[in-house]
């Protein structure tokens, strides 16, 4: 049995020196067609077809990770810019709050206020109110006793109401 190489030989162009160069591996040493035979005699084409989808394989997972890199490192961007919003809304809203709760406070004061000076008025025309019942009382004592002095009107004595008390048993 002849070899690849000895049957190529053997052909009518096995003549041009380009030709015997080419099939011998003297002109690509790493083409030559003996390594591409001993290749060929040990890889069959469902092993050949595999090595190919595996190749494949790789590359097309490889770019998806790639891919899924690419958009997880192109969202890390926004996302950093979105927890630096977050955290300036969480101090201005702690902020807020808190002005809030001094506002709450303060409205507190006021109200307590408001019922200190609702009071001091009240207190004020009770005052007022007291002072003017004082000024009619006098007045109706005035005009009692002007009117026991002209009609000759003259009560019982001290001693005598004393006296007129029920006596406890």
């Amino acid at each position: 049995m002849s070899t690849p190489t000895a049957l190529l030989l053997e052909q009518p162009w096995a003549d041009d020196p380009h030709w015997k160069a080419y099939v011998t591996g003297a002109l690509f040493p790493r083409l030559g067609f003996e390594a591409a035979a001993a290749a060929a005699e040990t890889e069959t084409a469902s092993s050949t077809k595999n090595k190919i989808k595996d190749k494949f394989r790789h590359r097309r997972e490889s770019e998806r990770f790639e891919g899924a890199v690419a958009r997880i490192s192109g969202s890390r961007a926004p996302v950093k810019n979105y927890i630096a919003k977050a955290k300036a809304l969480k101090t201005e809203w702690y902020g807020r709050c808190e002005i809030e709760g001094q506002i709450r406070t303060v409205k507190k004061a006021l109200l307590y206020c408001d019922g200190i000076v609702d009071l001091a008025e009240r207190t004020t025309s009770e005052r007022l109110a007291c002072k003017q019942l004082v000024v009619e009382l006098e007045d109706t004592k005035c005009f009692f006793w002007a009117a026991r002095t002209i009609h000759g009107f003259v009560g019982p004595s001290r001693t005598q109401r004393i006296s007129q008390k029920p006596k406890k048993p």
